[in-house]
């Protein structure tokens, strides 16, 4: 469920004449410089712990998790 404040900002963009429903760049480090990284140890290491990637690179446990599913690897 949306809370009544998204559904404020995006009323408020509409309401401009915004209607690019796209997020607007945020300030902070990129997550997708990482996402190249993240499949390249499971090539070469097919069975690295996800924990071992996220130290190993300096990223969160759930965003190496997120990026793995979405590449489509799961738990055997």
């Amino acid at each position: 469920m949306m809370s009544v404040r998204v559904a404020q900002n995006w009323f408020n963009r509409f309401h401009t004449g915004i209607f690019d429903i796209k997020d607007e760049l945020r300030s902070g480090r990129p997550v997708t410089d990482k996402v190249d990284a993240i499949s390249e140890e499971v090539k070469q290491h097919q069975h690295i712990r996800s924990y071992d990637i996220s130290e190993e690179l300096g990223i969160d446990h759930k965003t190496v998790l997120a990026h793995l599913k979405t590449a489509g690897y799961t738990k055997a």
